[in-house]
Protein backbone atom coordinates (compact mmCIF):
# COMPACT_ATOMS: atom_id res chain seq x y z
CA UNK A 1 0.00 0.00 0.00
CA UNK A 2 3.08 2.42 -0.17
CA UNK A 3 2.07 2.42 -3.37
CA UNK A 4 -1.48 4.37 -2.67
CA UNK A 5 -0.19 6.59 0.03
CA UNK A 6 2.16 8.15 -2.77
CA UNK A 7 -0.52 8.49 -5.22
CA UNK A 8 -2.79 10.56 -2.25
CA UNK A 9 0.59 12.37 -1.52
CA UNK A 10 0.47 13.65 -5.54
CA UNK A 11 -2.67 14.43 -5.78
CA UNK A 12 -2.78 16.42 -2.86
CA UNK A 13 0.29 18.44 -3.92
CA UNK A 14 -1.43 18.72 -7.61
CA UNK A 15 -4.95 20.01 -5.58
CA UNK A 16 -3.07 22.38 -4.17
CA UNK A 17 -0.64 23.11 -6.31
CA UNK A 18 -4.24 24.49 -9.16
CA UNK A 19 -5.90 26.07 -5.98
CA UNK A 20 -2.24 28.16 -5.89
CA UNK A 21 -2.91 28.91 -9.74
CA UNK A 22 -6.26 29.45 -9.41
CA UNK A 23 -5.85 32.24 -7.01
CA UNK A 24 -2.67 33.74 -9.01
CA UNK A 25 -5.30 33.70 -12.30
CA UNK A 26 -7.75 35.67 -10.22
CA UNK A 27 -5.61 37.76 -8.55
CA UNK A 28 -4.64 38.86 -12.24
CA UNK A 29 -8.21 39.21 -13.30
CA UNK A 30 -8.76 41.58 -10.51
CA UNK A 31 -5.56 43.23 -11.45
CA UNK A 32 -7.07 43.65 -15.34
CA UNK A 33 -10.59 44.83 -14.34
CA UNK A 34 -9.39 47.18 -11.79
CA UNK A 35 -6.44 48.50 -14.48
CA UNK A 36 -9.21 48.29 -16.93
CA UNK A 37 -11.70 50.84 -14.93
CA UNK A 38 -9.67 53.58 -13.62
CA UNK A 39 -8.17 54.22 -17.46
CA UNK A 40 -11.71 54.45 -18.31
CA UNK A 41 -12.65 56.85 -15.38
CA UNK A 42 -9.77 58.77 -16.14
CA UNK A 43 -10.40 58.86 -20.14
CA UNK A 44 -14.24 59.70 -19.17
CA UNK A 45 -13.00 62.86 -16.64
CA UNK A 46 -11.07 64.09 -19.14
CA UNK A 47 -13.30 64.46 -21.83
CA UNK A 48 -15.79 65.77 -18.92
CA UNK A 49 -13.12 68.18 -18.17
CA UNK A 50 -12.84 69.41 -21.49
CA UNK A 51 -16.45 69.80 -22.11
CA UNK A 52 -17.32 71.54 -18.52
CA UNK A 53 -13.93 74.27 -19.21
CA UNK A 54 -15.26 75.07 -22.85
CA UNK A 55 -18.63 76.79 -21.18
CA UNK A 56 -20.70 74.83 -23.32
CA UNK A 57 -21.91 77.54 -25.16
CA UNK A 58 -22.10 78.24 -28.82
CA UNK A 59 -18.68 79.56 -29.00
CA UNK A 60 -20.07 83.24 -30.49
CA UNK A 61 -18.51 85.91 -29.78
CA UNK A 62 -20.07 89.20 -28.52
CA UNK A 63 -18.83 92.34 -29.58
CA UNK A 64 -18.65 95.38 -26.46
CA UNK A 65 -21.67 97.44 -25.97
CA UNK A 66 -21.66 100.41 -27.86
CA UNK A 67 -21.22 103.79 -25.15
CA UNK A 68 -23.29 107.03 -25.90
CA UNK A 69 -21.43 109.91 -27.07
CA UNK A 70 -20.03 111.42 -30.65
CA UNK A 71 -19.25 108.76 -33.33
CA UNK A 72 -15.64 109.53 -34.12
CA UNK A 73 -15.21 109.97 -38.05
CA UNK A 74 -12.60 111.01 -40.50
CA UNK A 75 -11.59 114.11 -42.17
CA UNK A 76 -12.09 113.95 -46.32
CA UNK A 77 -9.17 112.59 -48.10
CA UNK A 78 -6.40 114.50 -49.74
CA UNK A 79 -6.47 114.60 -53.21
CA UNK A 80 -3.06 115.51 -54.70
CA UNK A 81 -1.54 116.19 -58.35
CA UNK A 82 -1.60 113.19 -60.12
CA UNK A 83 2.44 111.45 -60.68
CA UNK A 84 2.00 108.65 -62.35
CA UNK A 85 1.18 110.14 -66.12
CA UNK A 86 -1.82 107.85 -66.38
CA UNK A 87 -5.00 110.20 -67.11
CA UNK A 88 -7.92 109.55 -65.62
CA UNK A 89 -5.85 108.48 -61.95
CA UNK A 90 -6.87 110.33 -58.84
CA UNK A 91 -4.07 110.04 -56.24
CA UNK A 92 -4.79 110.43 -52.44
CA UNK A 93 -2.18 111.85 -50.09
CA UNK A 94 -1.18 108.92 -48.08
CA UNK A 95 1.14 109.43 -45.24
CA UNK A 96 -1.04 110.70 -42.83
Amino acid sequence: MPNAKKQAARRERVAAMRAGQQRAERRRNLLTIGASAASAVIVIGGVAGYIASRGGGSGEVMPPTVNGGAPVSQGPAHVVANTSGISGVTEYDTTG
